[in-house]
């Protein structure tokens, strides 16, 4: 019943719905309505700190002011579902998508926001040690195009019609060069790291991720580039720890 009331409480709140959230407060000096909206506006601020904490080049690109307005309205339609903030925002990407201002002169906001979610949840994944090239050395060759490999827990891979590592990793938009339309971010070790990856690179990841054989995933990127250079997008991916081990 407590949870109810607190959920219900809650819920009028953001919405601005205050006299409805009136009538479950209990009279004192201060009325209500102003008690109210001193607690609305104290969790819409903190939760869009926390926005601004894991969308901070979507925060540097639109601007503070802009970017308080966007995780505003997010925060009031979507409250925590669940008492972890570090789980807070995994719809941010989808409600900007749907949010008409940006969707219209922003196009690749949305993008933006898919990526900087996959560097945050890269970081919160499952620790796992990485593939190590090393032990190709003991593979048949005629058994290699055979081989699969696992995607370490911590990689994530986003695709854009946008060159979104570069607005990503651009201080300021007038530094963005068209580069990086596919992104690749894992955590190996310790460190979140994200690369922008070539349309082949990208196709060869996510045939693996798939299941798909090395021989078949190889088939899959030279479909996107004729001169597809297998072994040196290997040598990326394995430098760059996005396979795990066994």
């Amino acid at each position: 019943m407590l949870h109810e009331l607190e959920a219900a409480f809650r819920d009028s709140a953001l919405a601005g719905e205050i006299a409805a959230a009136a009538e479950l407060v209990r009279a004192d000096e201060i009325a209500a309505e102003d008690r109210i909206a001193v607690y609305a506006n104290n969790i819409v601020g903190s939760l869009t700190e926390v926005l601004e904490n894991t969308f901070p080049a979507m925060q540097r690109h639109v601007g503070e002011e802009n970017f308080a307005v966007i995780a505003g309205a997010f925060v009031r339609s979507q409250p925590p579902a669940r008492p972890r903030l570090d789980l807070y925002g995994g719809g941010f990407a989808e409600f900007v998508d749907g949010f008409a201002p940006a969707r219209e002169n922003l196009p690749w906001l949305p993008d933006l926001a898919r990526l900087e979610w996959a560097y945050h949840d890269s970081y919160f994944a499952a620790d796992a040690p990485r593939f190590d090239p090393g032990t190709l050395g003991e593979i048949a060759p005629e058994e290699m195009l055979a081989l699969t490999f696992t995607p370490h827990p911590a990689t994530r891979a986003i695709a854009s019609a946008y060159p979104i590592h570069a607005i990503w990793a651009a201080e300021t938009l007038a530094d963005v060069t068209e580069t990086g339309y596919q992104a690749l971010v894992t955590r190996p070790e310790l460190d979140v790291a994200a690369w922008d990856v070539d349309a082949g690179g990208y196709l060869l990841f996510t045939a693996l991720a798939a299941g798909q054989s090395l021989g078949d995933a190889a088939l899959v990127a030279q479909t996107e580039e004729e001169d597809f250079d297998l072994q040196g997008a290997l040598v990326r991916l394995f430098e760059w720890g996005v396979f795990r081990d066994g």
